[in-house]
């Protein structure tokens, strides 16, 4: 059986054991399923913005109400209401900032000669208008003289919003001091030249004052590097999380990052042997990382015949939303977990009901 599923599960902020997964219903107003090519997820007070791309390059977003957790949702395509949208968005970051949703998304234009220019492109919902900002790609991108951008994580450190990008020659950072203010001009990530033209995941989130950039790697490995907010310096070079470190011997595919209030908690994807496996680990100020732990149940983390592929992860009031997008048969399925944000629980999930 194939098609698009949402599935939901909650760990009570006061701790406790993860709920079974449940179906949330997951489809767009004329009631087509999404099939999601690529997430993210933003904490909005008790709410949860899921953005999602689509295979024909449209971007469509959702809210998930917390004040009634058991309801479903219903995606409202972005591109069909906002101006100035490109076609097709292959990915996107989002993250809110003084309420306001911000929505980066990396879209593709016709070039010359049949080239094809990646843009990163900037909306934002104004909640006290109920509007989307048109689409802008020239306030971000042209910072930078024109930085083409493959992949965009971004997070919002109080009025503050940053963007890191995949570009040809490595990462790059921008930031913008609240709504009303610029962007301010690109500069490199330092330490990840050498990764970043193999990069296959990208995340960011601020945790103790720094702002921390996560990715995966095409040879499978994963990466870390951080930038001080007061100093504004990144560390000298990005950090191997290696097996040592993590106690993770397996492939990572995808990575997604949150703050929990005091430290960083980081989820990742694996494959080893056919089999993929979604793993947890924290970073904590002045102690650094501790061994990541196996979400899953006892025979694996999810379904048989679900392949996850893609990961986000958002936080807020001391819960933490984890999103993971997983193809079943030949479309995709979406499941998201909550866990407390202080309780440091890693307990398997129960079966889907």
């Amino acid at each position: 059986m194939t098609g698009t599923d949402l599935w939901h599960a909650t760990l009570p902020a006061e701790g406790g054991l993860w709920t079974g997964w449940r179906r949330i219903g997951q489809a767009a107003p004329d009631g087509r399923c999404l099939e999601p090519q690529a997430i993210a997820a933003a904490s909005g007070g008790r709410d949860l913005h899921l953005v999602v791309t689509r295979p024909d390059g449209s971007l469509w977003h959702s809210t998930l109400s917390g004040k009634r957790p058991g309801a479903g949702c219903t995606f409202t395509e972005i591109t069909a209401t906002i101006a100035g949208a490109p076609a097709p968005f292959r990915t996107a970051a989002c993250a809110v900032v003084e309420g306001s949703l911000n929505v980066l998304a990396c879209g593709d234009l016709p070039g010359p000669a049949g080239t094809v220019e990646r843009r990163l492109w900037h909306t934002r919902w104004h909640p006290e208008e109920g509007r989307w900002q048109p689409f802008r790609w020239g306030e971000v991108t042209l910072a930078a003289g024109g930085l083409a951008v493959s992949g965009v994580a971004c997070a919002a450190a109080g009025p503050d919003l940053h963007v890191v990008a995949v570009a040809p020659d490595g990462l790059h950072h921008t930031w913008r001091a609240g709504a009303g203010h610029q962007w301010r001009p690109w500069q490199p990530v330092t330490g990840f030249n050498g990764v970043a033209a193999f990069v296959t995941g990208l995340a960011a989130a601020v945790a103790g004052g720094i702002l921390h950039v996560i990715c995966t790697s095409g040879d499978g490995r994963l990466w870390h590097t951080g930038r001080d907010l007061d100093s504004g310096r990144w560390s000298l070079a990005a950090a191997w999380l290696g097996p040592a470190l993590t106690g993770v011997v397996e492939r990572h595919l995808a990575v997604a990052c949150a703050s929990d209030g005091i430290g960083l908690l980081v989820t990742t994807l694996t494959a080893s042997a056919g089999r993929r496996r979604l793993w947890q680990g924290d970073w904590r100020p002045g102690h650094g990382w501790a061994p990541f732990h196996r979400l899953g149940w006892e025979h694996g983390n999810l379904p048989r015949d679900a392949r996850p592929g893609q990961l986000a992860t958002a936080s807020g009031q001391g819960i933490i939303h984890l999103i993971c997008a997983a193809d079943r048969g030949a479309a995709g399925s979406v499941y998201s977990a909550i866990e407390a944000g202080h309780a440091r629980l890693f307990r398997d999930l129960l079966p889907m009901q």
